[in-house]
């Protein structure tokens, strides 16, 4: 899996050097870490296809690497905080909340008890998961996006929405046993969905992920977040 993943990102790589110049990859790449827009989308506006794609695909490497050297669950995200380090820059309590170094890992050393527990994950459709170890938590039925089942078809892939009736209302994967998330656990594993649970709410009430002073959130007209009254405190 991790060498599927791998070539991916090679491709990634490789594809965004034959669509334009090193130069221009640079520079657009400078332009993505400077803007607060987090999604691939975005990045291809701020900087260009080829750089998004080549940021994309060298971050996912350094993602896998990291995994594979010593088990640790990193994002793109981690990116911010990991090069804060590296220059030497103290980040302020409202900047890159969700955002935790790996610096350590590189260096060969394990990171530091008392950071964060569990990567915070969006679909398309802004609905919400969590990792934490082997466990992935989706709070929602269905893809949460554009694959079978969704609430929000493609118009290049099926016409109409699917329906969601018989679902169970949450998704609970193990990582390391099912990769491709074909069997849901929730069912049988009840005290990993209500701890990942309530770890999530948590998270979004501190308005944050990682150690630091708590950030206000929005709580009106999320419907995102319909499933957080199911999870104590």
């Amino acid at each position: 899996m991790l060498l599927l993943m791998a070539a991916f990102a090679l491709a990634f790589v490789v594809a965004g050097l034959a669509l334009d110049a090193p130069r221009d990859i640079a520079q657009g790449m400078q332009r993505i870490l400077s803007s607060r827009d987090t999604l691939i989308t975005d990045y291809m506006g701020q900087g260009g296809v080829g750089a998004a794609l080549v940021q994309a695909g060298l971050l996912t490497l350094a993602a896998l690497a990291v995994y594979w050297r010593s088990g640790a669950v990193i994002g793109h995200l981690d990116l911010f905080a990991t090069l804060a380090e590296v220059l030497g820059v103290p980040l302020p309590g409202d900047v890159a909340e969700d955002s935790a170094s790996f610096l350590p890992l590189l260096r060969g050393s394990p990171l530091a008890p008392g950071g964060r527990e569990g990567l915070v994950h969006h679909s398309s459709e802004g609905e919400f998961s969590i990792r934490a170890g082997r466990w992935k938590l989706i709070l929602a039925p269905g893809s949460g996006g554009w694959g079978r089942p969704t609430r929000s078809p493609s118009p290049w892939t099926q016409p109409k929405p699917d329906s969601f009736e018989g679902l169970p209302a949450f998704q609970l994967y193990d990582l390391e046993a099912d990769p491709r998330e074909t069997t849901n656990l929730e069912a049988r594993h009840p005290e990993v969905v209500a701890r990942l649970g309530r770890l999530l709410r948590g998270y979004i009430e501190r308005g944050r992920s990682t150690p630091g002073p708590d950030q206000p959130y929005e709580k009106a007209g999320w419907p995102q977040t319909a499933w957080i009254s199911r999870f104590g405190p």
